[in-house]
């Protein structure tokens, strides 16, 4: 441990924020600590104020094993540009990811025993729900999405798009209703369409968009 009793530590878990602080008082050999649910007190003399920063120290620990994060309250508090709120279709697909993080809780728990790993994915789902991220059922109304992008791209006659879209649907959600659409397109496909890798991004497909429904 420090052998300097100051500490400044500022926790969030996303939903609430910690402050760990122990600072000199000028003028004398005393010492004011703040920490969360408990009065502001003032204790003197350096030993006993080392102990308070190793019992803090401990706290601090505890609280980043269980997935609380550091953050500077300072920059925090200071809103000097106004927030831009998110396009849609990025809220849709984080949405997306969310919930398979809800749907696969169990398997995250089970590759970290520790728990960190989880407890890094609560965090991140409760920072995205603080800016409205994270609607219900986002993986079938983004597999919907991608079904009528498919369906654009196959009356306009690509049908490479069409595969492409179709997967990214079937990925999003299994019961979407592509499967018949897909099996038959790729039975048809010429050669070199069919053996195309399997697409996982949005923006590796062409230039079809919802719009133009």
């Amino acid at each position: 441990m420090d052998s300097d009793p100051e500490l400044d530590v500022t926790l969030s878990d996303g939903r609430q924020v910690a402050i760990f602080q122990i600072a000199a008082i000028a003028g004398g050999d005393a010492w004011a600590i703040v920490e969360p649910r408990a009065p502001l007190r003032v204790i003197r003399g350096c030993a006993e104020a080392l102990a308070a920063r190793e019992r803090l120290d401990r706290r601090v620990a505890a609280r980043l094993a269980a997935g609380w994060v550091p953050v500077d309250r300072h920059l925090a508090s200071t809103q000097a540009v106004a927030p831009t709120p998110l396009p849609p279709d990025l809220v849709l697909q984080i949405s997306s990811l969310l919930e398979g993080l809800t749907r696969a809780r169990q398997m995250l728990r089970a590759a970290d025993p520790s728990g960190q790993l989880w407890a890094a994915c609560q965090v991140f789902r409760q920072q995205a729900w603080r800016f409205g991220v994270g609607a219900p059922h986002a993986r079938v109304t983004r597999a919907r999405q991608e079904r009528r992008l498919g369906e654009l791209a196959e009356q306009a006659g690509d049908r490479a798009a069409a595969i492409c879209y179709y997967r990214l649907a079937l990925a999003s959600f299994a019961r979407v209703g592509v499967v018949r659409r897909l099996r038959h397109l790729e039975a048809y496909a010429p050669r070199r369409e069919a053996g195309m890798p399997r697409v996982r991004h949005r923006i590796a497909c062409p230039r079809f968009s919802a719009r133009e429904n």
